[in-house]
């Protein structure tokens, strides 16, 4: 992204969210072709509610219902 990259954007949604500028929360799924645990915990560290690796089954999205 020109601006932010996936953590940032996501630490600014959250925020958002927190301080009432966005109702709600949103999903936020990271895919990854890297499947470190550092990635991983980075990525919920900052909000995401979901990291899927490639490749991944579509199953995978449902977890978040």
């Amino acid at each position: 992204m020109p601006v932010l990259d996936g953590l940032a954007a996501t630490r600014q949604i959250r925020l958002d969210e927190k301080e009432g500028r966005r109702q709600g929360h949103q999903r936020i799924v990271a895919l990854t072709g890297n499947a470190r645990n550092a990635q991983k915990e980075a990525a919920l560290a900052a909000g995401m509610d979901l990291v899927l690796t490639k490749p991944y089954k579509c199953v995978s999205l449902f977890s978040l219902t």
